[in-house]
């Protein structure tokens, strides 16, 4: 996520904040200071809001920590004005760790309002007027606490009402099903947010409008799943591939990149795999370097790989969480083919097209698909460059 600033971490877990968040901050104290033109005013005003977003932080961490105990890990946990979003690394494929990871974050915001109850029951007599909010700072985050739990308890999915209620639904259906059945109310519920939004409150309509595109982006993961359930990377790698070696001039891996659709580019020593090549770090070689600058000086020594028996939507998820394209397929530190966010997607529009031919719907079957075998890449076609015995380029001819 752009426009994001680093606060730290936090078990090991990064907590960082988007820009937008100071739009919320400068919102607040000007609604603090129309109140109340004073200096304390605002402050009081301001750090009332952090210290409510400081409870959202501890929300997102009962989800991440709760996950971690099922070996998920969360990449990070961001704050935006309308929450925080904590992204976890997959999602729980197990009904009952999902609704476990759902139910976490409102529990711990339960368990919140508890400790501010006692409190105030031991500060004294509890009275009516000493619940009610705007009495004092306890009452308040007792009541923020309650409002959150109960908030997020809302089936709007992707929301953690939402993820328990597709959990729970997953338990009787298969969980395509269940995440259509809960994105389906979750949209449901995000049109109620926005037309009440709308007549009360910007912030309602703003969460409205996420939860329908986070529903819908859901949706179609589920879609993706069913398409590529029982395929294996192998399935989708691309075994035509243009290598290049360490001591290869730059010009070269250009050359490729201009007279092909390749973009990134593995880089083999012998046999064996030593780097790779994105095309963001060449174009960054040229400038340094020049054409005539060695591969060597600009690969990546440590990458990522996939391995050809991996199961294609998890590597997919991968390839879609990070800011690369291009995986290679590695076995025993051999190179048998890339996989690329491009071809997976390839992979799904044939899928859709299957899906809406006339008679009824097929889905992706390794029938369908070009022989599995894991033969070596083959050479590029005639007129580019061409794999030498070792795996260099050489220009034809």
């Amino acid at each position: 996520m752009r426009w994001t600033l680093r606060l730290g971490r936090v078990a090991g877990i990064p907590i960082q904040v988007h820009a937008t968040f100071l739009l919320l901050v400068a919102w607040v104290a000007w609604i603090y200071w129309r109140i109340d033109p004073t200096i304390a005013s605002v402050r009081d005003g301001v750090l009332f809001l952090l210290v409510v977003f400081g409870i959202v932080v501890i929300h997102e961490l009962s989800h991440a920590l709760t996950a971690r105990a099922f070996g998920i890990g969360t990449t990070d946990i961001t704050l935006l004005p309308i929450g925080g979003i904590s992204r976890l690394e997959r999602q729980p494929e197990r009904p009952h760790q999902e609704l476990l990871v759902a139910l976490a974050g409102p529990a711990v915001n339960f368990v919140l309002a508890g400790v501010c109850l006692a409190v105030l029951l031991a500060r004294g007599p509890l009275t009516p007027e000493a619940l009610l909010p705007g009495q004092t700072f306890v009452a308040d985050l007792l009541w923020v606490n309650m409002a959150l739990g109960v908030f997020n308890l809302l089936p709007a999915f992707p929301m953690d009402g939402g993820r328990a209620l597709r959990a729970g639904l997953s338990m009787v259906t298969t969980r395509t099903r269940a995440t259509r059945v809960a994105a389906f109310l979750g949209k449901v519920m995000a049109a109620v947010f926005v037309i009440v939004g709308l007549m009360w409150s910007p912030v309602l309509a703003l969460i409205g409008f996420f939860v329908w595109l986070a529903a819908s982006a859901e949706s179609a993961t589920a879609d993706m799943q069913r398409a590529m359930e029982g395929l294996a990377v192998r399935d989708a790698m691309i075994r035509d591939v243009h290598t290049v070696a360490p001591t290869d001039p730059l010009a070269g891996p250009v050359h490729l990149m201009l007279s092909s659709f390749q973009q990134d580019f593995p880089v083999l020593e012998g046999d064996r795999i030593v780097g790779m090549l994105p095309q963001e770090a060449l174009l960054e070689g040229l400038v340094a370097h020049g054409h005539a600058g060695p591969v060597a000086a600009v690969m990546a020594r440590e990458f990522q790989a996939a391995r050809p028996d991996e199961d294609l939507f998890e590597v997919a998820g991968r390839l879609r969480g990070r800011a690369r394209r291009c995986l290679p397929v590695v076995r025993d530190g051999a190179l048998l083919g890339v996989v690329t966010i491009d071809n997976v997607a390839e992979l799904l529009r044939v899928h859709a097209a299957l899906e809406t031919r006339p008679g009824g719907a097929m889905r992706v079957t390794r029938s369908l698909l070009p022989a599995g075998g894991e033969a070596p890449p083959a050479a590029p076609a005639p007129g580019g460059w061409s794999l030498s015995e070792r795996g260099a380029p050489r220009p034809p001819g």
